[in-house]
């Protein structure tokens, strides 16, 4: 064992030296390795020797063999020989095989020192020493191709040798006496020969093909018949010497140790190596080495259809010379062995054989192989005659290995030649009949059969398969040898059991040489040969059937062997069942279900009639297809359903209440039958973990366990006993028996449940509840009181989690917590002790200490698994978790001292803290589901915001308890634990970089242990704490600096090269000493690969965050300790991260940057330096904050699309810009940080920051201005405050300057529209408010400054009073958005705002000053600050100054007002040439009659319209159609003519909307007065295509006026019955033909390539027949996004893209879809922009409603609102979702409409037996507490309050619960908006409230006004209302222009109406106040329910 053990230990030593990257072999580990294995002597005569010309072969023993080897030597060597592989230096593999040449010169020789360790060598030293050397030297020769030459003369030296000393071995004559020296020597040469053939004939791929030829022939004249007689003739010597002799006594020894391996010694095996090397030659040349490594070469000649092209034919390798020599030599071998044949046959033992059959299957190997290559060299008739003698020989055929090589051989030889085929196929189905027992040799003859036969025919197979099974008969029916031969037997004859027989002629399979005594003996008395055959011939068929891989021809075999059960005997019954279940895994579905089913049924018959012998076979079946059946078969569900429904319906009687005791006995027996093949199933593949909750083979399972529960499979029982191992394994792999089912609760479950009445009667419920007694004894009370479902239900329990606990699994019992009725009523007690006692349990098994599973390691993993559960969102289960972790560290404390338990505890408490952040970071969209790989812990945690910080806090507690005990137990393996963590925690994903596990882990191990009586016994000095923390921090750090300690860095191999190249420079330096010249040496190889890496981030290769941040902690460490300036190191340190601009990387700059300067002062300016003109380059560059993309565009100037809210997108959005702007967050911190601590510093160092804020705050003015930058953007004037009123060093001017700089920096911020936070961020908007807050109280500090005008400077007094208003205002506006509802503010800190008077006072006197500032601020003062006076103030500066602001497109309607005023003239209209355009929806307003046709405001109309790209003006369709009506000048025409120029797709939609407003009725009866005008508009559109255009157009409008008109066609059939206006509809369906291009009206994105032709459904309706249809669509998913084109840089947390660290992601889609081949115009992508490759285009069902004779455009216009509401919401990213679905008019009183997917209507719930909604959420989406549940909610919420805010606004009615329907995520949709504005269904206003909130609807988002849910409901109701505000009278614009478009819901005042809902006059508190009061009045409220009452009576809707 010591030896075994040493020779590991080297062998390990060996590898790992082997790999080692040492270039100097002086020192490692390898070369000590080497020098060990040799004296001075054999070094020096290795050295003389290596070259073979420097030796003499001529036999004398030469010095190294002279010295016996030791068995030191001999280990150290063979460790170095298995090393050679993992060699990957040139260096090491010269040094080895420098040293490994003496060896293998001298192997055949070598002497060895005694010792008992050699007899452990195998099979002898002589042979493992020449074959490892030999192996070694082949691999490196191979590997390193400089060593082939001298590697091959070394080897050809040892066969030289071994030649010259064979020549002089003469063979003993007659009367000889034999000499023991000879012998032993040529035993040793023999031996030695083994080792090198068998090392040769394992890398043949050394040589050259001619050197394998001469190899072999070398060989082959060594191995001469006077050696081979030598070698013989020694062996005998050897084996009757006398032992007096050591060495003999040695050699008798070897001799009986290779005969006990199996290998005696004999020149049999010499010739056997030898065969094998003939094989491995030849094989070369037909296939490459790399195909044969673990493949047999008649595997590969087998494989595939046809033969492979040798690789020697392509290679000229394969002449008939060449392949005659191997020819020669194979046949040499076979009549070697025919020599001896007889007497090894006759007088041989087993063994010799076994060797010999080995000899002549090699041989037969060789020769085939030589056929393959060339068949005029190799005749193949001789090997096929061979072949036949030796499968006709039993004795022959008996040895396994000779006759797979005759079965594949013959095989090879049919694919070779198919003329043998025929014939082949005639021997082997003798042989099979006639052959021995053995299956291996049965298996490779159907094998080969199937291969022949599959060259043959498909008939062939047939055929022989109704052969062979015809010897499955009975011995009456069994064919004759006679009727055989003539094809007259019941093989021809056409029966269930027969076939006819084929053409080709097969009927006489069996003709030729048959005997009869064979045929007489399966009808005669021998029934063990009788059985052989059987098992034969099932064993056959099986096999040909699966090699045939052939559903049909394995459903035929499957069918024959089972048609033949139970027509011979039981012994062949066993055989059919089990050949049938390996059959069955290539069978079909229907053949599969059918074996199970006569599995069942034999099972049944087996118990039934005590059959062992059928139940054994049924078992092994079972188990074979259990092990074998793979995940992704088809039949892999159908079996694990099989095994569950078996198991379930056993005991299943219809009259439980008599069910007989021999019943349930019969029962038990047959489930029993099942237990061990459902415990390999699930062991082997765990089905259990795919099984979902609600899927239907959850409760086949637990079902399952049920009735295993009822018939007594209980550990107590014997039945449960004899099954207890299976059991186990099933418990471990299965999930617990509850879950949460929506819509299902277990506890009525229970009561329903069928299985668990199974076997009930009285007698049996009091056994079985004393059972539950004895096992829970403190509730026996309570258990006797349970119905008998409740305690079988609590047995399964307790059965399945104690024998999961007993498998080492403890844990899954809290998951019945989960269960709403497992927390309270009669199941919950019992469930708390069945908790505890099944941690008791495991407990029990773990403190015995007698099973290493149950170690205190396993115990952790069980431990974090508690861990996590005491975070469920469940408050039962969390304190059952406590309980239990409270148990189990009582008991095994030490569980609490392992990476895995404490490591996820401080993970735990970083995710609960990071879980309970997101009510403050996330407000409305918390995640549920939290995970770290760290402490390898997930958690799903409730939206409850109140339960996580509860759940917080009590983790936090009991952690601190379970962490002291512990340091209390272990205190420095705790610690070290928790320094590890410390070391390995990344926290780039916290908040702030806030971690609890961190703060946690720190505050632990700063604690004094309670258990150190020494610390523990200082006495309290005043009132200071002592703690550890000094010590605990300085064993950190020390672990710190062997992770970071070295100066340069030692990964990446770009980097490496660079610093190997510096290297090789000499190190000396005139005058310097050696230290100076290696530092300053050091110095230039970390500025070179510093370069390195900064070129390779500049030129967008990727380079992993990881790497930089290694090479620059290295390079940081330098210049803290460098006694240099290390300028070009300092340079790299800071433009690096500034390189790659992520928020990470500037992290990481700015902590190396924070301790260079505190290890080394004096580089502080250095780096300030770089940091601040690397800050202004970002600036000149326009990155980060300064990114003109960043610009938050009024939504009205975007593509607006009919889609639903994508919220994902926005969060998406957010975070992109969150990345641009963090970089610069993080400098200005580092820059504020930095100042307040140098302030009375340098004044050089005041300097750098005064040049940064002047460049910084000129850009500031300029800059773009998204609301997440307005955080950063008064940081930075927060910060130019605080310098202002610290800097000493500047005078009164330089202050002025600054200051109004800083001025103008923040009122640049008001140039802009007022702007709410973006995002759900509460802790970024309360941020803001703060810092707003700070900013006002700094300006108060610097007030003094520049207040007082001179004769050069003006006074900055107006400025900054102008600002504070701004501030002040913005601080009000942003308070009531973060604090919608009144009692959120009370802690807000936030003043009240001054009234109106005071500040319209103090701001009027302050237009012209913020006029004279920026024109823009002014004019925003109007929409800031919404009164008459400050309107007309900023009025008369737009009518005396235009010019000043014509940058400024929302100066127009401030000057206009709605309509062109009488004082604007020539002289303010003649700008408007050149004015900023508006946005589209503006531009068309400007065609109405107010603005009196004026050319100045057409002609801007006109530039406005063509500046905005197609697809945003696309949107705006109907609004553009009805300025028609006033474009008296044509503009509005021109437009719309040249526009369908460039787009076909904004063509059809004006063709679509005008004839839809051609006539004023839905029949078309009465026109339109602008109908000739539209008509002439047409005719020209469609005269100005082009010719393939023009085909688009009437193919398309050919296609939709079909589909609509099946509408019309269904019209005579309206009274009809529903299923004959299906059929019609479908009838027309079919006539439609789609073709190429061609979309529906209301989808013009996507592409129809098919119809669903049955999907035809007639609606609803009186008289008129609209019918719905569903279409193939294919569509791109176009990324609708934010904003604009941005230049992004990832953070490094995200995948590089291909080509660069900077990535273009498109925010904003300004590029209209491109369907059907028409290109777009207007592209705004920049052509220097990497833009995202365009998605593959997707196929979906889109499902439409077309509808004749009803008027769809009020529809369209509501959903058009919906749609710019959408725009609205998401421009402030607010949390809230709408699903403005798609409304086509095309003509008059016909359209389109999208039907919403996945959607019902409240309608339908109701019909469908739903009561209310909050019992339809619970049936969906599961119970309250479930993660479905709540996101579903959350969406109901988030729904909710956007359609209530808008349905306020445009006054949606007939709000019935037919035009409300919830989709599958939860959202509540609208549809149907027939009654909008002012009408109402029959003009009465039945519906008073202001929107529908009803109970129902309450009861869903809480039920209570107190619930989270609600308040979330109330907060984004308010923030959708505020959101909308300012953008009212643009919405106003959208009506406004449908005003005279004749549709119903219009009244003269609904403009007006419409705006006055929103509530301008008020400040947005009272607008906030004003909906929440809209809220209260409309909950409950009496009007709504009196009108869904009034629909159930009217229209039978149901509510």
């Amino acid at each position: 064992m010591a030896r075994d053990f040493r020779q590991r230990a080297l062998d390990k030593i060996a590898s790992l030296a082997a790999t080692s990257s040492y270039s100097s072999f002086d020192r490692s580990d390898f070369d000590r390795l080497c020098s060990a294995c040799s004296t001075a002597t054999r070094a020096k005569d290795a050295a003389n020797g290596f070259v073979p010309n420097t030796r003499s072969v001529a036999g004398a023993p030469a010095p190294m063999a002279r010295v016996p080897m030791t068995i030191r030597e001999f280990q150290v060597l063979v460790s170095l020989c298995k090393a050679a592989p993992n060699i990957h230096s040139v260096q090491n593999a010269q040094r080895l095989a420098y040293q490994l040449a003496p060896y293998i010169q001298e192997a055949h020789m070598q002497l060895f020192a005694p010792s008992p360790y050699f007899r452990k060598v195998e099979p002898s030293p002589s042979e493992s020493l020449t074959f490892h050397v030999s192996a070694a030297l082949l691999h490196l020769g191979k590997a390193f191709p400089e060593l082939q030459d001298r590697i091959s003369d070394n080897l050809w030296a040892y066969l030289a040798s071994c030649a010259a000393v064979a020549e002089k071995i003469e063979p003993p004559q007659d009367d000889d006496e034999p000499n023991l020296d000879d012998a032993m020597h040529t035993a040793t040469i023999a031996v030695s020969l083994l080792g090198f053939l068998d090392a040769v004939a394992s890398q043949p791929d050394f040589w050259t093909p001619a050197s394998r030829l001469s190899l072999v022939q070398n060989v082959r004249r060594l191995l001469s018949d006077r050696f081979l007689v030598a070698m013989e003739t020694a062996f005998s010597t050897l084996r009757v010497a006398p032992t007096g002799h050591r060495t003999v006594k040695e050699w008798k020894r070897y001799l009986k140790h290779y005969t006990l391996s199996g290998r005696p010694l004999s020149s049999m095996l010499v010739q056997r190596s030898f065969t094998w090397l003939l094989i491995s030659v030849t094989s070369l040349l037909i296939v490459p080495a790399n195909e044969l490594r673990g493949s047999h070469i008649l595997d590969v000649l087998m494989s595939g259809k046809e033969l492979p092209e040798p690789v020697a034919v392509r290679t000229g390798d394969a002449n008939t010379d060449t392949i005659s020599v191997y020819t020669k030599m194979a046949t040499a071998s076979m009549l070697y062995f025919e020599a001896g044949a007889d007497f090894v046959v006759q007088l041989g033992s087993s063994l010799q054989q076994r060797l010999a059959f080995s000899v002549k299957s090699a041989a037969l190997i060789a020769y085939v192989n030589c056929a393959v290559l060339n068949d005029d060299a190799a005749d193949p008739d001789t090997i096929m005659a061979w072949l036949e003698e030796i499968l006709a020989d039993p004795v022959q055929m008996a040895d396994e290995l000779l006759a797979s090589t005759v079965l594949r051989g013959l095989a090879v030889l049919c694919r070779l030649s198919p003329d043998y085929a025929l014939g082949v196929s005639r021997l082997l189905p003798r042989f099979i009949i006639q052959s021995s027992p053995n299956q291996n040799i049965i298996a490779l003859a159907s094998h080969s059969l199937a291969y022949v036969l599959q060259i043959l025919s498909k008939d062939a197979v047939i055929t022989t398969l109704y052969s062979l099974g015809n010897f499955l008969s009975p011995a009456s029916e069994r064919p004759r040898a006679k009727e055989l031969a003539n094809g007259t037997g019941p093989a021809a004859v056409s029966g269930p059991e027969t076939a006819p027989e084929p053409a080709n002629g097969y009927g006489a399979l069996y003709s030729e040489g048959v005997t009869t005594g064979s045929f007489m003996s399966l009808s005669g008395d021998a029934a063990e040969e009788a059985g052989v055959v059987h098992a034969n011939v099932v064993q056959a068929i099986c096999g040909i059937a699966q090699d045939c891989n052939d559903e049909k021809i394995t459903a035929l075999a499957q069918s024959m062997l089972l048609q033949k059960f139970g027509k011979v005997n039981s012994q062949v019954d066993a055989q059919l069942i089990a050949a049938a279940g390996a059959l069955a895994l290539k069978s079909g579905v229907l053949e599969f279900r059918s074996l199970l089913k006569m599995y069942a049924r034999i099972s049944h018959q087996g118990v039934s009639e005590n059959s062992e012998n059928l139940l054994d076979a049924v078992m092994k079946a079972r188990t074979y297809l259990s092990t074998h059946l793979n995940r992704d078969s088809p039949l892999y569900s159908i079996y694990w359903e099989y095994l569950l429904d078996s198991v379930i319906a056993l005991g299943d009687v219809s009259r439980q209440d008599h069910t007989k005791e021999a019943d349930v006995q019969l029962a038990a027996r047959e489930i029993a039958q099942l237990l061990k093949p459902l415990a390999v199933f699930m062991s082997t593949s765990n089905p259990a973990l795919a099984t979902a909750e609600g899927d239907k083979s959850f409760g086949l399972l637990r079902d399952a366990w049920f009735n295993i529960t009822v018939y007594g499979f209980l550990p107590s029982t014997d039945r449960g006993k004899a099954h207890l191992a299976d059991l186990r394994t099933i418990a471990l792999h299965s999930p617990p028996l509850v879950a949460e089912q929506p819509g299902e609760k277990i506890e009525s479950d229970i009561e329903l449940n069928t299985v668990l009445r199974r076997a009930m009667s009285s007698e049996r419920e009091a056994i079985q509840k004393k059972s539950l007694s004895e096992l829970l004894p403190s509730r026996a009370s309570e258990i006797r009181g349970l119905s008998y479902r409740k305690v079988i239900f609590l047995q399964a329990v307790y059965l399945v989690e104690s024998l999961r606990a007993d498998a080492g699994d403890c844990t899954k019992a809290l998951s019945y917590f989960v269960e709403p009725s497992m927390r309270k009523g009669d199941l919950s007690g019992p469930m708390d002790v069945i908790a505890a006692t099944v941690v008791d349990k495991y407990l029990h098994k773990t403190l015995q200490a007698a099973d290493p599973a149950f170690s205190a390691q396993y115990v952790a993993y069980q431990l974090a698994s508690i861990f996590s559960s005491c975070c469920h969102r469940v408050e039962r289960v969390q304190q059952a978790a406590f309980a239990c972790a409270d148990r189990i560290l009582n008991d095994v404390p030490s569980a609490l001292c392992y990476r895995s338990s404490l490591f996820a505890l401080l993970e735990l408490l970083s995710l609960m803290w990071t879980g309970c952040l997101e009510a403050e970071t996330d407000v409305y969209d918390p995640r549920s589901v939290f995970t770290s790989s760290l402490g390898k812990v997930t958690i799903e945690l409730s939206q409850n915001y109140t339960h996580r910080r509860s759940t917080m806090d009590l983790l936090y507690r009991k952690a601190k308890s379970w962490v002291t005990a512990a340091l209390a137990l272990a205190p420095a393996d705790v610690k070290g634990l928790l320094q590890t963590y410390l070391s390995e925690y990344d926290d780039a994903g916290a908040y702030g970089h806030i971690s609890l596990g961190r703060s946690f882990a720190l505050e632990m191990g700063s604690l004094l242990p309670s258990t150190d009586q020494r610390l523990q016994a200082m006495d309290r000095i005043g009132d200071i704490s002592v703690n550890t923390a000094s010590d605990f921090i300085a064993q950190y750090t020390t672990r710190q600096e062997y992770r970071f300690g070295e100066t340069l860095p030692t990964r990446g191999t770009e980097l490496l090269s660079y610093m190997r190249a510096n290297n090789r420079h000499e190190s000396f330096m005139l005058g310097k000493g050696p230290e100076a010249a290696t530092s300053l040496n050091e110095s230039a190889s970390a500025a070179t690969a510093l370069q390195h890496i900064e070129a390779r981030i500049l030129s967008r290769k990727p380079t992993p965050l990881s790497e930089v941040r290694e090479i620059l902690r290295r390079a940081a460490a330098l210049l803290c300790r460098s006694p240099h300036d290390e300028t070009a190191a300092a340079h790299h340190l800071v433009s690096i991260p500034f390189a790659m601009f992520t928020r990470r990387s500037l992290k990481l700059g700015v902590s190396l940057w924070l301790g260079v300067v505190n290890e080394n002062p004096r580089l502080e300016p250095r780096l300030l330096n770089e940091i601040a003109h690397h800050w202004e380059a970002t600036v000149h560059k326009k990155q980060g904050m300064f990114n003109p993309a960043l610009a938050h565009p009024d939504p009205f100037f975007l593509r607006c699309d009919f889609s639903p809210t994508d919220l994902k997108a926005l969060a998406k959005r957010k975070q992109l810009v969150h990345n641009l702007l963090s970089p610069h967050t993080s400098l200005l911190q580092f820059f504020t940080s930095h100042f307040n601590a140098t302030r009375l510093g340098s004044p050089d160092t005041q300097r750098i920051f005064l040049r940064l804020l002047d460049t910084t705050l000129d850009a500031l003015r300029h800059t773009s201005a998204h609301p997440l930058a307005r955080d950063l953007r008064f940081q930075i004037v927060l910060f130019g405050l605080r310098v202002l009123r610290l800097s000493s060093t500047i005078g009164a001017v330089a202050q002025w300057r600054l200051k109004d700089k800083i001025l103008s920096a923040a009122l640049g911020w008001f140039r802009f529209a007022p702007r709410w936070s973006f995002g759900s961020n509460l802790l970024q908007m309360k941020t803001e408010l703060r810092l707003l807050s700070d900013v006002m109280t700094a300006l108060k500090a610097v007030n003094s400054i520049g207040a007082q005008g001179t004769n050069n400077i003006r006074s900055l007094q107006a400025k900054e009073q102008l600002l504070n208003l701004l501030l002040e205002s913005e601080l009000q506006r942003l308070a009531v958005w973060v604090y919608p509802l009144p009692d959120s503010a009370k802690h807000a800190g936030i003043a009240s705002a001054r009234a109106r008077n005071t500040i319209e006072a103090e701001l009027i006197p302050l237009v012209r000053t913020a006029w004279s500032q920026d024109p823009s601020i002014a004019i925003e003062l109007v929409s800031r600050f919404n009164w008459p006076r400050i309107h007309k103030e900023v009025r008369w500066l737009l009518l005396n100054v235009p010019s000043n602001a014509i940058n400024e497109p929302e100066a127009l309607p401030v000057l206009f007002g709605g309509k062109l005023p009488e004082d604007v003239t020539f002289l303010q209209l003649k700008h408007l040439l050149f004015w900023a355009p508006v946005n589209p929806l503006t531009a068309v307003t400007l065609f109405l009659p107010e603005y009196k046709n004026n050319p100045f405001v057409m002609q801007y109309a006109m530039r406005a319209l063509e500046s905005h790209p197609i697809n945003v003006t696309f949107f705006y369709v109907p609004q553009i159609v009805q300025t028609l009506r006033y474009d008296a000048l044509g503009y509005v025409e021109r437009y719309i003519l040249e526009t369908a120029q460039f787009s076909q797709l904004f063509a059809h939609q004006i063709i679509w909307n005008m004839k839809a407003n051609a006539y004023k009725d839905d029949d078309g009866q009465i026109p339109d007065e602008l109908k000739p005008t539209l008509d002439n508009i047409m005719n020209k559109m469609v005269a100005s295509f082009s010719v393939e255009d023009r085909v688009f157009y009437e193919r398309e409008f050919a296609f939709f006026d079909e589909v609509t008109g099946v509408s019309g066609k269904l019209k005579p059939f309206i009274k009809s019955s529903r299923e004959i206006k299906k059929q019609k509809i479908e009838e027309e369906l079919r006539k439609i033909k789609v073709e190429v291009g061609v979309y529906l009206p209301s989808n013009p994105d996507g592409v129809v390539i098919g119809i669903d032709r049955k999907s035809g459904k007639p609606l609803q309706s009186h008289a008129k027949a609209p019918y719905l249809a569903t279409f193939r669509v294919q569509k791109r998913d176009v990324d609708d996004g934010g904003d604009d084109l941005m230049q992004l840089p990832l953070d490094d947390s995200d995948p590089a893209p291909e080509g660069g660290a900077d990535v273009t992601i498109a925010l904003n889609n300004n590029t209209a879809p491109k369907a059907n081949g028409v290109s777009e115009a207007n592209s705004t992508v920049p052509p220097n922009a990497v833009v995202a490759s365009v998605p593959a285009p997707m196929e979906v069902w889109q499902s439409c409603i077309f509808k004749v004779g009803d008027d769809c455009r009020q529809d369209v216009l509501a959903l058009q609102m919906i749609a710019a509401f959408r725009g609205i919401f998401n421009s402030v990213g607010l949390d809230v979702f709408v699903y403005p679905y798609r409304v086509i008019a095309t003509a008059p009183g016909c359209g389109v409409i999208e039907v919403l997917p996945n959607s019902i209507s409240r309608d339908m719930l109701g019909r469908e037996a739903v009561n209310k909604l909050y019992d339809y959420f619970v049936s969906k989406y599961g119970n309250e507490d479930s993660l479905r549940f709540q996101a579903a909610r959350a969406n109901f919420v988030k729904s909710m309050a956007a359609y209530s805010v808008i349905s306020f606004l445009l006054q949606f009615k007939d709000r019935h619960n037919g035009n409300i329907m919830i989709d599958d995520q939860g959202h509540i949709l609208h549809i149907d908006f027939g009654f909008c504005f002012d009408i109402a269904p029959g003009g009465i206003k039945f519906e008073r409230a202001p929107f529908k909130l009803t109970t129902e609807m309450m009861a869903v988002m809480g039920g209570s006004p107190d619930h989270q849910a609600f308040r979330w409901f109330e907060e984004l109701c308010v923030k959708a209302f505020l959101a909308a505000r300012p953008y009212a009278h643009k919405l106003a614009e959208i009506v406004h222009l449908m005003m005279d478009s004749g549709l119903p819901c219009f009244k003269p005042e609904s403009v007006k109406h419409f705006v006055d809902r929103f509530v301008l006059d008020k400040s947005e508190k009272e607008a906030a106040d004003f909906m929440r009061d809209l809220i209260h009045k409309s909950y409950a409220s009496y009007s709504t329910g009196i009108y869904d009452h009034f629909q159930l009576l009217t229209n039978g809707i149901p509510y």
